[in-house]
């Protein structure tokens, strides 16, 4: 319901008229001779009935207020081009006046015809992907755009992106859709990448995409020696975090690789350089791009346990991405104690994987005691699958730091492909 206006605050300074609005929004305080209810003023017959008794004064503070509603214009703008760059500006325009408009409704006008609606077959894709365990995605829209224009274009500029004619997303997406699917199941399978948001850099989605797209129903077979090509490329990728800058550039000539390579199991790749530019001195945090490729590459040993020897389940470990499911080799309270800088504790080279029993049975223990507490006959096993040092627990931290960096970096360039190392 419209409140009343106050008669008397028409012609008032502003900030005595909010005042005068608030008073009279106050139960029992309306006055006939004071206040006018708004609502009447688009009501022909209510309007007259509430008119008959005011006085002159009034009734001319009343026909001014409904004046300015009758000539207050509401603008309507219809703009007509055929180029989508003139649409895009005016697009754009309109974003920077506040107006939450998105790339995905103008795309949604552009691609809609009488037997197909984009939003929703981006609905059903949303379900497809969130059934192969990758619900985070169905968050990421722009990502899944830019796997469209990848796909389409083989490249992923917002001009890209704009340019998607409704036609080719239309006979397209099927394809697309596959792709993702595709890269989704490839991530999973080979990779043990059971989660989208384990991924240091979604990007990674959409070269990968390109390559599994495909008119075949049964989706894009790959061979062995493909399957050896992209694993390369993938931990590349990571290590030398491709695509934490210059992305639209690296997503188009891998677009172009990957599109070869499924044209020929044979192609001679070319693969980014085998180059570790991950800091294992960095702070741990199960969020960070450093961090996530630290799990990842943790994760590729099938890690057990080294003091209990239990088989960690990764899968639901990876499914949490919780720091809390991520351990210091090395405890923090202990460290604490032999007054160890506190940047220095939080690191990569201190995080393994422990079940959660194992971790609160070591407690504050230093390696030594822990080791010796809970040894068994296979910790030695363990130990190198958590790619540890040997006898770790006899060494100082700071020793123990720069050796595991050292197994980790080893360790890198192994799944890398990296023969030097």
């Amino acid at each position: 319901m419209m409140p009343p206006v106050n008669l008397c605050a028409l012609n008032a300074p502003k900030e005595d008229m909010q005042e005068s609005l608030f008073l009279c929004l106050t139960p029992g305080e309306v006055e006939v001779d004071r206040h006018f209810s708004v609502k009447t003023l688009f009501d022909a017959e209510k309007y007259r009935e509430a008119t008959l008794n005011l006085s002159a004064e009034n009734l001319k503070k009343v026909v001014s207020l409904q004046d300015r509603f009758k000539e207050y214009l509401i603008p309507n703008e219809t703009f007509e081009s055929g180029d989508r760059n003139k649409v895009a500006i005016v697009f754009e325009r309109i974003n920077r006046a506040g107006t939450p408009l998105e790339i995905f409704e103008l795309l949604t006008a552009w691609s809609w015809s009488d037997d197909f609606d984009l939003v929703e077959k981006f609905k059903s894709l949303q379900i497809r992907i969130a059934e192969h365990g990758y619900e985070d995605l169905c968050n990421d829209q722009d990502l899944q755009l830019r796997i469209c224009a990848g796909v389409i274009h083989g490249k992923t500029t917002p001009s890209d992106i704009i340019g998607l004619k409704g036609e080719d997303i239309r006979q397209r997406f099927e394809e697309i859709e596959r792709g993702i699917i595709g890269a989704i199941d490839f991530l999973k399978r080979e990779l043990d990448v059971q989660q989208y948001k384990l991924l240091p850099f979604p990007g990674i989605m959409v070269p990968l995409s390109a390559f599994f797209a495909t008119d075949k129903v049964e989706g894009h077979l790959y061979s062995d020696k493909q399957k050896q090509v992209i694993t390369k490329w993938f931990w590349r990728a990571l290590f030398t975090r491709r695509f934490s800058s210059d992305v639209n550039e690296r997503q188009a000539a891998d677009i172009i690789e990957f599109r070869r390579l499924k044209e020929n199991e044979s192609h001679d790749f070319r693969l980014p350089r085998a180059e570790n530019q991950v800091s294992f001195m960095g702070n741990f945090s199960a969020g960070n791009a450093n961090s996530k490729t630290l799990i990842l590459l943790l994760n590729s040993q099938s890690p057990h346990s080294f003091v209990s020897g239990a088989k960690i389940d990764t899968s639901k470990i990876l499914k949490k991405s919780s720091q809390h499911e991520y351990h210091h080799i090395f405890p923090r309270k202990h460290l604490e104690r032999t007054d160890t800088a506190p940047s220095e504790i939080n690191v990569l080279a201190n995080i393994c994987f422990l079940t959660r029993g194992d971790n609160n049975s070591i407690r504050d223990k230093s390696p030594n005691e822990y080791i010796k507490k809970f040894f068994n006959v296979n910790m030695e096993r363990y130990i190198t699958e958590a790619l540890c040092p040997a006898s770790f627990q006899d060494l100082e931290y700071a020793p123990f730091l720069k050796q595991r960096m050292e197994i980790l970096s080893k360790k890198a360039h192994e799944l890398m492909g990296d023969d030097l190392h």
